[in-house]
């Protein structure tokens, strides 16, 4: 008896195996066009019809294997950043070009921050994608330590010329707002800058900049939301946000990253608008906008209008998209605050981006 339970226990087990096998969310082989060709770690998600290509080929949906999430193609193409007749820090509108990339159609949820957490005792000079990167002045020029917390004494002992901000992980305080099997897939908050930095170097991707953020999540019609011009409404439920009736979006603090459909932005990308700020890779500067006269004959300022970086110095990072603590005033597209790096807010998230240069 003992000897046909064990066989039929392996039957079961190779009929699953095999079932799985056939129903991938991507396709690891797909033939592309010339010259098209996605990073290691990243596949053609299954099911594409031929709609969902762009003129060069480049698939409108990929896959990071890494943490199964999806991300959405947004063409190279100039837009007009910032607003009209808002805050002094999104003004005056002015013209830029980004180049071609893909977004998380999704916040990066529980889950998937616990995996990056639970290998957080890898020794990451061991991985190149992981190294030490001089992303502005204020970046620290030290080794991640295996206990996620190298102090300013360790940065300026490896290198003693470095005076600037270190790098400070606690990577624990996002389970203050998790609770397994309970919201899974909400977003992780409660994440540094630098936390939400290496989450996606380690998965092969980076940080929007804000010009990057601002496009996929108001399209080039300079939309008002993701969704459109019209503000939520008991009757609209578009987005998770501090409406003047607490819980009326259904959901007392966060909600999860696929929710609110009909609040996505044109690229498709969910919760652009409230439910958690999200980090950006620029410095901030509140006057970076009206710095110059954005003159596009200059050739000097062409160059820094496309694919912009933001400020080259700068203690704190941008923050973009409002959350479910926000008014609807800072849930729009255009909305930028700020944040140091090191901070690890209730209300604060990210999600990730893949340039193909």
């Amino acid at each position: 008896m003992k000897v046909k339970f064990v066989l039929s226990l392996l039957i079961g087990v190779l009929i699953i195996v095999a079932g799985c096998a056939k129903c991938p969310t991507a396709e690891k082989k797909v033939e592309l066009a010339p010259g098209v060709k996605l990073p290691h770690g990243f596949a053609v998600m299954k099911g594409l019809s031929d709609a969902d290509y762009n003129e060069q080929g480049w698939p409108k949906y990929i896959v990071c294997l890494k943490d199964g999430s999806i991300m959405t193609l947004v063409d190279a193409q100039e837009y007009v950043m910032g607003s009209f007749g808002g805050p002094v820090n999104e003004t005056p509108q002015h013209p830029v070009k980004v180049g071609m990339y893909y977004i998380d159609l999704y916040e990066v949820d529980n889950v998937q921050f616990d995996h990056f957490a639970r290998e957080s005792a890898f020794v990451w000079k061991d991985h190149p994608y992981l190294a030490d990167e001089l992303l502005s002045s204020e970046t620290p020029r030290c080794w991640l330590k295996r206990n996620w917390k190298p102090s300013h004494a360790e940065c300026l002992e490896s290198h003693p010329s470095h005076t600037g901000s270190y790098v400070q992980m606690d990577i624990d305080y996002f389970k203050e707002y998790w609770k397994p099997g309970v919201n899974d897939t909400h977003p992780a908050r409660a994440v540094s800058y630098w936390e939400a930095w290496y989450y996606c170097r380690w998965v092969g991707k980076d940080l929007p900049t804000e010009a990057e953020w601002e496009l996929a999540a108001k399209g080039p019609d300079d939309r008002l939301y993701p969704w459109g011009n019209i503000e939520p409404d008991s009757q609209h439920l578009l987005c998770n946000y501090g409406g003047p009736r607490p819980s009326e979006d259904g959901y007392e603090y966060t909600a999860p990253v696929s929710a609110f459909a009909a609040g996505r932005s044109p690229y498709g990308c969910y919760n652009m608008a409230g439910n958690v700020w999200e980090w950006c890779k620029d410095n901030y500067d509140a006057s970076i906008y009206s710095s110059t006269d954005f003159n596009p004959t200059d050739s000097e300022i062409a160059r820094e209008m496309t694919n912009p970086k933001g400020a080259s110095l700068g203690q704190a990072r941008v923050l973009r998209g409002g959350a479910f603590t926000s008014d609807i005033s800072n849930c729009r597209t255009t909305t930028r605050t700020k944040a140091l790096p090191n901070t690890h807010s209730l209300n604060v998230g990210f999600r990730g981006v893949l340039r193909i240069r």
